[in-house]
């Protein structure tokens, strides 16, 4: 009895794994035909078979994508042109008035002495052969033009020699200072002139109607008198850098230049220096041995004192 129950229960077993089997191959089949061919291509379901595992695809590669178009190239348009470079503007400014430049001192005409050092002789007495002498008195008038030229910085330079010996130079200076009004006077700071009477501490204020602004600077050895006068204008005005000048009227210096134009003719406006010496003697100053840029010039100049007389 125990046989039989073990064969049923065998027999139960077979049979649930036969209808397993069965359902299982159903449901394959059914699988099978529900995949669908592509629409272009349409075609029967073949007959349901069990696939095997190795028939099953196991991966699914998609066709690669079509290249993309290759864009349009149509004719390139021509770049607008670069702009013209437009020339910057021009700056312009005002045109300036450059003054003149100014001289550092008046002083133009500058006596030649010699000096203790160097001694510098006047010109030789041969340089020029003989000739009448001039009356500077009546070209006083064409002078005075002379003379504002030189004040402002046109004309030549000129040198006149004192003369060699000591004697003859102190004789000479009381002469200028008598008859000819020369006077002493210093230049101190910013080219400002200070003279004797002046106020203390104050420049000179000058008249240039009777003042020559032709000054000049004395060189060579000192004459005691005069070197006196300068350092009294000097304490006075409480000066410690000061150049000492010498100063005539403006009728002495415009009759010199009138005369000396006469004696040159044309070329005076054209010479760079003209040089001469004093000339004393009992009855006259003049002025001789000229030399017009290094060349002999014949004659000489007679210089008329201020007053009648003096003498």
């Amino acid at each position: 009895m125990v046989t039989r129950a073990a064969d049923r229960m065998s027999l139960t077993v077979s049979g649930l794994l036969a209808g397993g089997l069965l359902l299982m191959t159903l449901a394959m089949a059914l699988q099978e035909a529900a995949r669908v061919r592509p629409a272009d291509a349409p075609a029967a379901l073949p007959p349901a078979r069990a696939a095997a595992p190795a028939d099953l695809p196991r991966t699914i590669r998609l066709p690669p994508a079509p290249p993309p178009p290759a864009p349009r190239i149509g004719p390139a348009e021509p770049s607008p042109p670069p702009p013209e470079p437009r020339p910057a503007p021009r700056k312009v400014e005002p045109l300036k008035v450059i003054p003149p430049a100014a001289r550092p001192t008046p002083p133009v005409v500058v006596p030649l002495r010699p000096s203790a050092a160097a001694p510098r002789t006047a010109p030789a007495e041969t340089a020029a052969p003989a000739s009448p002498v001039i009356e500077a008195a009546p070209n006083r008038k064409e002078g005075g033009a002379l003379l504002r030229l030189l004040e402002h910085g046109k004309g030549p330079t000129i040198e006149i020699a004192w003369p060699r010996s000591a004697a003859d130079q102190r004789a000479l200076y009381h002469r200028l200072t008598r008859c000819y009004g020369m006077r002493a006077a210093v230049i101190g700071p910013r080219s400002r002139l200070f003279a004797a009477d002046s106020p203390a501490g104050e420049p000179w204020d000058i008249d240039r109607d009777r003042i020559s602004g032709f000054l000049r600077s004395p060189r060579g050895e000192e004459i005691p008198e005069e070197s006196r006068a300068f350092a009294s204008i000097a304490r006075r005005h409480g000066l410690t850098g000061w150049r000492p000048v010498r100063v005539f009227p403006r009728d002495v210096d415009a009759a010199l230049l009138g005369g000396l134009a006469r004696l040159v003719g044309p070329g005076y406006r054209s010479a760079r220096s003209i040089t001469a010496a004093y000339g004393l003697d009992a009855s006259r100053l003049t002025l001789e041995r000229f030399r017009i840029d290094g060349a002999p010039v014949a004659g000489g100049i007679a210089l008329a004192p201020l007053r009648a007389g003096c003498g």
